[in-house]
């Protein structure tokens, strides 16, 4: 069964600086053929998508659009991880180069909290401590998982290296953390709900 993860009419965006280092080629021309694209600026561009992750089959995504539909197996993150510069960069939310790095993970772990409204900040810093020293984590923890999924779908069709993609995840580590001591048990959780779209 598939689940939606993303409302109808999910603005999927990409960088122009990205295009030519995208790291699944395939992906990117299949996504294209169903997908008519406008551009916003001079560093983005939008189309108008739902997309869909199958429940149990990892990485397995359906997306559709008035021109069609499109079911993919995405690349496991280790395919999809650019060349960086070694050593550990930089993430800041004023960045709008880690801006869709930092939603897809933010937007998982949202996903998550809306199917476990138990889901705890605790519980999501374990999920983040893990992904901080290993993103490629398989994991049968539902954040981990959804966090993975996530970052298949924007590593797909977007330039982030390893060591950017563990940056990011400690940057949000850092937010849930100070989240959950000023707000508490769920400071964080409910943040996101009212400020990730």
């Amino acid at each position: 069964m598939i689940r939606a993860l993303a409302a109808a009419e999910k603005s999927l965006k990409s960088a122009a600086v990205d295009k030519g280092m995208l790291m699944d080629k395939e992906f990117k021309e299949k996504l294209n053929a169903i997908s008519e694209w406008t551009t916003l600026d001079d560093k983005s561009e939008e189309s108008a998508l739902s997309i869909w992750f199958h429940e149990h089959e990892d990485g397995l995504v359906r997306m559709r659009s008035e021109k069609g539909e499109l079911v993919y197996k995405l690349k496991p993150l280790p395919e999809l991880f650019s060349v960086g510069k070694s050593g550990m960069p930089t993430i800041s939310w004023k960045d709008d180069k880690y801006l869709d790095l930092l939603h897809a993970i933010e937007s998982a772990i949202k996903n998550v909290y809306l199917a476990d409204p138990e889901l705890t900040d605790s519980s999501v810093m374990l999920s983040l401590d893990k992904l901080s020293m290993n993103p490629e984590a398989v994991s049968a923890d539902a954040v981990i998982r959804a966090i993975n999924q996530q970052l298949r779908l924007t590593l797909s069709t977007g330039n982030f290296s390893r060591d950017e993609v563990k940056a990011a995840v400690r940057k949000i580590l850092a937010s849930v953390k100070r989240h959950k001591a000023t707000a508490g048990i769920q400071g964080y959780l409910d943040f996101i709900m009212e400020y990730v779209p």
